[in-house]
């Protein structure tokens, strides 16, 4: 069979410990460095002898396959209680994962050993074992040595806060200088910091154990995969995705546990990204809500008493829920869906708008006030309308399709105008023929669909529901970063900073549950989020900023 014979081998590479019953033949293995990784590979035996020469014949029947297709790990032996030199915590070793198993389709029996049980190769450095591993084609995850640590000459100095705690004890202290401050004056902010006390106690006081077996843990991270269709490129990423999804697993417990009567978290698509990558890769960069002239707002008729509950779904002016994907383009899916409501206001037709050419073409500005429809790095609503009101029209979906998030995208070139001062370095590799210029058919435009105008809605969320019920879907802006593992209820989180959005989203309708008022926002993450697809907000408090940023198109 000769698996190993005539491959490049790491330096000083040595193996050991091989059972009488080895299932593959080892021959002519001889030692060569990494930098002869480089050279042409001579397959003769000429030259160096080998130091190890053993030719085993196949017992077993064993697959081909079953020896490239393996997981190993890469380590350093630990030096126990009993060895006194450091001699064996030098060197690096790869082992095999024996747990796998297969059929002998010929015989018809499962395995009950493996053939590389025991079996350890031995290298003199790290490169050398990660070279060794992807020459084979082996899956490989590396368990970097750990430092002794080094103890602190007090005895007292070697104790140290638990993260968490030290997070809880931090905040403690903030809101205790916020509570001592001339700002108590402020009824919102004293209310506020009894709030964040109160959920901070509840954080401080939680004493049920979340953790997790092991076990328990891979079935329930591969049940998510399964569920998710996420891939990974190698097995030291699938270890380092699981270990994010139990601390997000434990995370989840815990709010669920403080905030459960009001809302409840789940392992929802976002559950193997950290809070960093969340905010990187679906949220745009927070920015404070932009400013316009009075002019812009919109004048709000006197109205009588507002239903207890309005969806603008009940009445056809909202398209079935998008998915963005692992892009920030939040901001032409809210403005796209504006839009959509009110042509199917305007001509009794629900049309599903193309969101791609908003992302692909609309490259305009506000320099003045730094913000800028920056493509897949996100953008603004209003900017937008008036991107619109230039072109003089949009295509539908079927005709311009959305493509900037899914698994295998197209590669636009960056809009016409795109400021790479306000939204950074241009995206360094492109098609034309996916871009704008090459795409993009003013034949195909929406016939008699022509934005004109934009406006404004102050931060009233009385005039806000009444230009909800009276022009249509609004679009909307939020900080959205504990949206993350949202699953269904009224949000209110108490850590919200109102001044950061984020997120653009669309507002469809309002209700009540008991006592609780609360928005209807359609989301771009899918149906498989939230409530498919929607969440709820609460309503009157300015939660997390929802009523700093809204507009909506005018259409001719």
């Amino acid at each position: 069979m000769n698996l190993l014979k005539s491959i490049v081998q790491p330096s000083r590479i040595n193996l050991f410990s091989i059972p009488q019953r080895t299932l593959f033949d080892i021959q002519n293995v001889w030692g060569r460095t990494a930098v002869d990784t480089q050279k042409p590979i001579d397959s003769s035996p000429l030259g160096e002898m080998p130091r190890q020469d053993e030719s085993v014949g196949i017992l077993s029947g064993v697959p081909r396959n079953m020896f490239k297709e393996r997981r190993c790990r890469i380590f350093v032996s630990a030096r126990n209680a009993m060895q006194s030199g450091t001699n064996n915590t030098k060197k690096w070793k790869v082992e095999w994962d024996t747990k796998e198993r297969w059929e002998n389709p010929l015989m018809g029996w499962a395995s009950s050993s493996d053939p590389h049980s025991s079996v350890v190769v031995e290298f003199a450095t790290k490169e050398d074992a990660i070279i060794y591993c992807e020459r084979m084609g082996y899956k490989y995850e590396i368990a970097e040595s750990t430092p002794t640590p080094r103890f602190k000459k007090t005895y007292g100095a070697n104790f140290s806060w638990n993260k968490r705690t030290l997070m809880i004890t931090s905040l403690y202290n903030d809101v205790s200088s916020l509570l001592d401050c001339d700002l108590m004056q402020n009824s919102l902010i004293f209310r506020t910091a009894i709030a964040v006390c109160l959920i901070v106690l509840n954080f401080a006081t939680l004493t049920k154990n979340y953790d997790i077996s092991d076990g328990h843990l891979e079935i329930l991270f591969k049940n998510w995969l399964d569920r998710s269709d996420r891939e990974y490129d190698s097995f030291a990423e699938y270890q380092q995705r699981m270990s994010i999804f139990k601390e997000n697993y434990i995370q989840i417990q815990k709010l669920n546990e403080v905030f459960g009567d009001d809302m409840t978290f789940e392992l929802n698509k976002f559950a193997d990204l950290t809070e960093d990558e969340f905010r990187n890769t679906i949220l745009m960069r927070p920015q404070a809500p932009p400013i316009h002239s009075r002019s812009r707002y919109m004048e709000i008729p006197t109205v009588g008493d507002l239903p207890d509950s309005f969806d603008w779904r009940d009445h056809n002016a909202v398209t079935p829920v998008k998915d963005q994907g692992s892009v920030g383009t939040c901001w032409a899916f809210s403005t796209v869906q504006n839009v959509e409501g009110q042509w199917s206001i305007k001509s009794k037709t629900l049309t599903n708008l193309s969101v791609e050419q908003i992302v692909d073409c609309d490259g305009m500005q506000r320099p003045d006030s730094g913000q800028a429809d920056c493509g897949v790095y996100g953008g603004w609503p209003f900017l937008s309308f008036q991107y619109l009101m230039k072109q003089g029209g949009i295509e539908s979906e079927s005709t311009y399709p959305y493509c900037a998030g899914i698994k295998k995208p197209c590669e636009p070139c960056n809009a016409p105008g795109y400021n790479k001062t306000l939204c950074g370095p241009p995206i360094p590799f492109c098609y034309i023929k996916d871009s704008c210029e090459s795409r993009l058919d003013s034949t195909q435009f929406v016939s008699g669909l022509k934005v004109v105008d934009w406006k404004a809605i102050d931060e009233d969320e009385t005039n806000i529901t009444a230009a909800l019920m009276n022009t249509g879907p609004l679009s909307v802006a939020l900080n959205a970063e504990l949206l993350q593992f949202y699953h269904k209820g009224i949000f209110n989180p108490v850590f919200c900073n109102p001044k950061n959005l984020d997120h653009a989203v669309l507002l469809v309708g309002w209700g009540k549950e008991g006592s609780k008022p609360y928005w209807i926002v359609k989301n771009s993450w899918g149906v498989n989020w939230g409530e498919q697809g929607y969440f709820r907000i609460l309503r009157g408090k300015g939660t997390c900023g929802i009523n700093t940023q809204v507009t909506t198109a005018v259409l001719g």
